[in-house]
């Protein structure tokens, strides 16, 4: 089940980079809510919204994958995949979302950062910052983070991915926005 996780995140990985163009521009100050399957966030309101099946065909309240991003400009995207579960080990999450970077075609380098607990609405949180360096020469700033919801029973992997910041300051900020929406029940 993680195996499938990590190559649904590495596939993502690729098709982002792969139809990115190297422009400037901006996001919409605007915010929109998805609100489905029992979990909600926000993104930027010209984002569109792709949904993805994990466990079957289509995503249910049992797992999925969501996404809000831009794929024609510079990259940003913010995904949510979830999986119910009783138990959810967010160390062995995060270790096997890395080496599913590391073993994605595409991709020249992964070079991880700092490692962090958050706390959001009484749920550890588990982060790490990262850079992907792809074969283009584009690279892309984001965090990985995991949690784990126990009234929802459900296991979540969160991801930001941008390649129009680099600070890491501004990586936790534009990460710490989009946590800070999301809820889990």
């Amino acid at each position: 089940m993680k195996r499938k996780l990590i190559l649904i995140y590495c596939f993502f990985l690729m098709l982002i980079l792969s139809c990115s163009k190297k422009e400037n521009t901006t996001v919409s100050k605007e915010l929109a809510t998805f609100s489905k399957y029992d979990l909600s966030f926000q993104y930027p309101a010209d984002f569109p919204i792709t949904e993805f099946g994990l466990l079957s065909n289509e995503a249910n309240e049992t797992s999925g994958l969501v996404q809000a991003g831009r794929q024609e400009k510079d990259i940003i995207m913010y995904q949510v995949t979830w999986i119910k579960t009783e138990k959810y080990d967010l160390e062995k999450g995060l270790e096997g979302g890395f080496a599913g970077l590391k073993n994605s075609k595409g991709i020249e380098k992964v070079a991880r950062g700092k490692r962090e607990e958050r706390e959001l609405k009484g749920h550890r949180v588990l982060l790490e910052d990262y850079s992907v360096q792809a074969s283009t020469g584009e690279k892309v700033y984001g965090i990985l983070a995991g949690l784990y919801c126990d009234k929802a029973g459900r296991g979540y992997v969160l991801m930001t991915m941008n390649s129009t910041i680099s600070k890491r300051e501004d990586v936790i900020s534009d990460f710490e926005k989009f946590l800070n929406s999301f809820n889990c029940h």
